[in-house]
């Protein structure tokens, strides 16, 4: 049995996990490739503004390019959207990009994955938040995605 800081995880086998009454799968699929860094919260490479907020993570973990952990603009949404919000999402995270500015967002179907999409279709880089960690990709379809982010400049972060 193994519990997270509020008791809320068992293991149930090495490659399932019970969350909250439901079972899910943890990932065991290929390992992004890229480079690989820990950035505590001292190290000057952590991002500055990151450090402003109320209660900042102690320590990012990173793959891909930490250059990329500047301001930008986050592009949220449904996991289960409209047409019209994707269409919304990528448009937005386009224009961004267009201008310069990383679009920041989750790695989730629907919305946040178009945003990153739509930056890194024209041409500029995105950061994907990840809750689980940067090796276990969620949702495990979103691994070629990943991978372009990483591929394109940006960067895979998670706590």
């Amino acid at each position: 049995m193994m519990n997270d800081l509020h008791g809320a995880y068992t293991r149930v086998d090495d490659l399932t996990v019970r969350h909250k009454g439901k079972m899910y799968r943890l990932y065991n699929g290929a390992s992004l490739k890229g480079e690989r860094h820990v950035i505590a919260k001292y190290d000057p490479a952590y991002p500055e503004h990151l450090a402003k907020i109320p209660y900042p993570p102690q320590t990012l973990y990173v793959i891909g390019d930490p250059a990329s952990l500047t301001e930008g603009i986050g592009i949220i949404g449904a996991r289960k959207a409209t047409p019209y919000g994707l269409s919304c999402a990528a448009h937005f995270a386009e224009r961004a990009a267009l201008k310069g500015v990383v679009v920041i967002s989750g790695g989730a179907h629907g919305c946040d994955s178009r945003a990153h999409r739509g930056a890194l279709d024209a041409g500029g880089r995105t950061v994907a938040f990840l809750g689980g960690g940067c090796d276990q990709i969620y949702p495990p379809s979103h691994y070629r995605l990943f991978q372009d982010i990483v591929n394109g400049g940006g960067a895979i972060v998670s706590e």
